[in-house]
């Protein structure tokens, strides 16, 4: 394995954080083993999907899950509890584990779930970093002269993806292999476990 495959690099993101309850909770993660897809880029705020299925064909790869329970509605954020699930069952594919892991979101991580995601990491991977980019962030990029946010492709992909799911839902998306079925009542007691 090259150093640049010992990182695995993750975008999550989730569509519906609004908590529509006539819509479905998609939590979309992407995986790529190169540095590259790390680095902080400009980002209009357009999804592009032709990009997306061009960037997946080049190696990255992605999972998602869509949860559909009403109870679930105002729990946020929804990603930092599914995220471990999607990425298991993608670390649990590979013939060649990566020894460090760098996951981003999209959003504000309280400090539990940020705990959260590096405890359950830690024992499958040497470094464990958690990164999340805060409203608070984009309000300053809109007050920049570039007016331009910046997002590592992992995690414009992973916004792009979700929120191609979410306006697509389909048979093809609900019998996807990629897709990574949960039980919503787990999620919702994980969730008030650790907001206590």
């Amino acid at each position: 394995m090259t150093q640049e495959n010992e990182t695995l690099y993750v975008g999550v993101d989730e569509s519906n954080n609004h908590g529509d309850s006539n819509r479905a909770f998609i939590v979309a993660t992407t995986f790529s083993r190169k540095r590259e897809d790390s680095f902080y880029v400009n980002y209009s705020g357009r999804r592009d999907f032709s990009k997306l299925d061009k960037w997946l064909k080049e190696g990255r790869d992605f999972r998602f899950s869509l949860l559909t329970s009403n109870s679930l509605k105002g729990m946020q954020p929804l990603a930092t509890l599914v995220a471990p699930y999607l990425v298991s069952d993608y670390i649990f594919s590979l013939t060649i584990q990566p020894k460090n892991i760098k996951i981003c979101f999209d959003g504000r991580l309280p400090r539990t779930h940020k705990e959260y995601i590096r405890e359950y990491f830690t024992n499958h991977f040497e470094n464990v970093v958690v990164e999340n980019i805060t409203k608070k962030r984009r309000a300053m990029a809109r007050r920049s002269k570039q007016n331009r946010l910046q997002f590592p492709p992992v995690l414009i992909f992973a916004d792009t993806l979700a929120n191609k799911i979410y306006n697509n839902i389909s048979r093809h998306y609900l019998e996807h292999k990629k897709r990574v079925s949960l039980n919503d009542s787990k999620i919702g007691e994980l969730y008030f476990k650790l907001k206590n």
